[in-house]
């Protein structure tokens, strides 16, 4: 499942902006890693979405985590930009 979860958590943040839609399909990656194993789909979700990350996260990253965060959110407003054809 987490294969083809990450792609849809993007495809809703950028195509619809739908957060419930977004907030559900977290919900469902949380459970599907909960035993740790890519733990860290989450919080590029929640980034992603612009979605509070979680106190309980334990994601090390190479760079600070809003650093993190932001770069993925920039991935997705550069994405929403482009669909709207603005520059």
């Amino acid at each position: 499942m987490t294969g083809t979860v990450l792609p849809s958590v993007l495809s809703g943040a950028v195509t619809r902006g739908a957060h419930d839609d977004l907030a559900a399909t977290i919900g469902r990656l949380r459970e599907a890693t909960a035993n740790g194993d890519f733990a860290y789909y989450v919080d590029i979700a929640t980034a992603m979405g612009d979605l509070p990350q979680s106190a309980s996260s334990t994601i090390q990253w190479l760079d600070d985590a809003p650093t993190v965060r932001q770069r993925w959110r920039a991935l997705v407003t550069a994405r929403q930009d482009h669909l709207r054809g603005t520059p």
